[in-house]
């Protein structure tokens, strides 16, 4: 999911205004992906309309919450009249039912904290905060398979009806399978029971491959914007199909017309066979989903759409890795750990295939078919080394799965650290594994400044040795400095290019096979976040023009210019470019915020009630617009109006300061 960056304060005159920058961290701080279960581990498979009990629910006895019930989607039928076989394995795979709707909720009410969450058997989902302010919610989908973990997707429930924002959120529950509900990481990690985490796009990008901005409610505008990044449509999840073939092998639709229809036999089968790509290609398409590093940068929309198949996938979508690691590894880092791997660098045909059938679950393809593979390159029993008096066990600190006990002794089975009470598989494949352990979980490695590195199978090596790949390096470095707080390093990385709004700032200068940041957007948007963090908001303004000048559309650069125009009293502009941001996408709230804000330094009270009250229309679950709107109001001398906002506020979070006297004056009661 993409985290969500404040701006700098100059941009909160009547409200926080939050920015999405696109640096997807497993869908942010709730890893949903793909499952790793350790090998032998069964799936209970519910009837239709059941559930599974999987183990009491912390503060309960509620079982999991289960995927709807499904079958072969419509985009495999075909496949399944030749590939019967194979479709029934892959239906069976987590990959396959990673995304989608959720079958009936056991009714609970579970406390952690400072909170209380009470769950309804049609997924109603109410958070009561200790300060009696509640938020309702409603479960439309999830997102992972349940293996081990299920993320509900929700969307905010305003006067009894669903839909009104069409904004998607994490629920701030998650469900891990054999051990209950659990506050979601994101929840934990922000220390705060009203933190919130926004699905966008790039969350259901590994999960499917459904063009995000055809879905029903999704605030969709020029080219692939879609603006808020999380307006998706409460429908999203029921819209949106699951992985398919169609996923790693191409448009098996003209596969299909080939193989049923009239061909000319030079034509080709019309899909991509593995055997067909190079290594590289091959290694590409599993990290897409499965190398998730401290931040991943899309220089250009993949949107879920496969690798580019004319260079490598780090060159267009460079994910950021510590550069020394220890044992510790994050839940959705398997190729990351994998490459630390002497099987990895020494076998120069290694791929995660080597090991895994991509048709099959973990579960399914079981443990002793991965010690079969181990013994493909470590063959006869005169390669093990473990005396036989020492038992697995004793090695693993786990029960053995297997009697040649490769994979037991050699793949570690311990906690992620950014996801507590599951075990999964540690993909760094080592001599000597350490004994599995409980650790704090964490959203991030912890790593700093000249601590981190673009992850890179060797294809790159030789293009980021050169003065222009250095430079290219260090400014996609600049994207996790920045995103961990690090922002006067991050300006010192780019600094070496072209000062913003020169003649050159877009003039490309990174090397074949490299995107260059200069085209990319998103690089001149976060440079002005950079610039306005180190306070040259001159700087930053000319970054964001930079931005629009190869995006005329880009939301959050006409946004953050809009504000900083603002500051320095340049109303005239801000209106502009809020305008602008309207004009291409009309639900776009924050913009009537910024109009507030523009009516307010001009003394315009009524103009500031109007922004305010179409910015509450659009998010009317946000309590500090809310507030402001009713002291508008109340400048305005709108009394009634007032109250009736300001009690809103109170039903959300009467915990804000002076809120009680706001709504003694309003005629309300305190």
């Amino acid at each position: 999911m993409t985290p969500r960056l404040p701006l700098p304060s100059s941009h909160r005159v009547l409200v926080p205004v939050l920015v999405a920058l696109a640096l997807a961290v497993g869908c942010g701080e709730a890893p949903s992906a793909v499952s790793d279960a350790p090998a032998g581990t069964p799936t209970p498979s519910p009837a239709p309309g059941g559930t599974v009990p999987l183990g009491p629910a912390l503060g309960g006895a509620a079982p999991a919450p289960i995927p709807a019930p499904g079958g072969t989607p419509p985009s495999m039928t075909t496949c399944a009249l030749c590939h019967a076989d194979i479709v029934e394995r892959f239906t069976g795979h987590p990959m396959a039912d990673a995304v989608g709707s959720i079958g009936p909720l056991t009714p609970d009410v579970l406390a952690f904290g400072e909170a209380t969450y009470t769950i309804s058997a049609d997924g109603r989902f109410d958070t009561r905060f200790a300060d009696g302010g509640v938020r309702t919610q409603q479960v439309v989908g999830r997102i992972g398979a349940g293996v081990l973990d299920t993320s509900l997707v929700v969307a905010d429930v305003v006067a009894g009806r669903l839909g009104t924002t069409d904004h998607l959120f994490f629920a701030p529950l998650e469900f891990l399978s054999g051990h209950g509900w659990v506050p979601s990481p994101f929840v934990d990690f922000a220390g705060t029971p009203r933190a919130e985490l926004a699905i966008t796009a790039e969350c259901l990008s590994c999960h499917s491959e459904t063009d995000a901005t055809g879905l029903p409610g999704a605030a969709a505008g020029p080219g692939r914007q879609i603006y808020p990044r999380h307006q998706l449509g409460a429908g999203a999840l029921a819209a949106v199909a699951p992985l398919d073939c169609g996923t790693c092998h191409g448009d098996t639709s003209a596969h299909a017309d080939r193989m049923f229809g009239p061909r000319d036999s030079d034509e080709g089968l019309g899909l991509v066979r593995f055997s067909g790509l190079d290594l590289g290609q091959r290694r590409d398409r599993c990290a897409r989903c499965h190398l998730e590093g401290e931040a991943r940068i899309e220089l250009t929309d993949l949107y879920g759409g496969r690798p580019p198949a004319d260079r490598p996938l780090m060159a267009v979508r460079p994910v950021i890795v510590p550069s020394t690691q220890d044992d510790d590894f994050r839940f959705v880092g398997q190729l990351e750990r994998l490459s630390l791997s002497r099987c990895f660098s020494e076998s120069p045909a290694m791929d995660c295939m080597s090991c895994h059938d991509p048709h099959s679950a973990v579960a399914a393809q079981g443990t002793a078919d991965f010690d079969a593979r181990c013994l493909t390159c470590h063959p006869g029993q005169d390669d093990c080394v473990r005396p036989v008096e020492l038992a697995i066990a004793d090695v693993t600190g786990r029960a053995a799965r297997t009697d040649a006990g490769c994979v037991d002794c050699h793949v570690r089975r311990s906690q992620p650290f950014d996801l507590g009470h599951v075990s999964t598989a540690d993909h760094f494949v080592r001599r000597s594994i350490p004994l599995p352990e409980t650790l704090s979980a964490r959203p991030a490695s912890g790593a700093g400044p000249g601590q981190w590195a673009i992850w890179d199978d060797g294809r790159l090596a030789e293009t980021l040795a050169t003065p222009e790949g250095e430079r290219w390096r260090e400014g996609v470095l600049a994207f996790a400095l920045y995103k961990f707080g690090h922002a006067r390093e991050a300006a010192q990385g780019l600094a070496r290019f072209a000062p913003p709004g020169s003649a050159d700032a877009l003039t490309p200068t990174a090397p074949a096979p490299l995107v260059p940041l200069e085209t990319a957007p998103l690089f001149h948007y976060t440079r002005g976040l950079v610039l306005e963090a180190t306070g040259d908001a001159s700087g930053a303004r000319a970054a964001y023009g930079d931005a629009l000048a190869l995006d005329p559309a880009y939301p959050e650069a006409l946004l953050n210019r809009a504000g900083l125009r603002l500051a320095a009293g340049d109303v005239p502009g801000a209106l502009d470019d809020a305008g602008l941001l309207l004009l291409h996408h009309p639900t776009a709230h924050k913009a009537w915020n910024l109009r507030a804000q523009a009516a307010a330094a001009l003394g315009d009270v009524a103009s500031t009630v109007e922004a305010l009250v179409r910015s509450a229309e659009l998010w009317p679950t946000d309590a500090l617009v809310l507030r402001e709107l009713g002291r508008a109001q109340l400048r305005l001398g709108e009394q009634a109006a007032a109250r009736r906002t300001l009690e809103r506020v109170r039903e959300l979070q009467p915990s804000q300061p002076g809120l009680a006297q706001d709504l003694r004056a309003a005629g309300g009661s305190d």
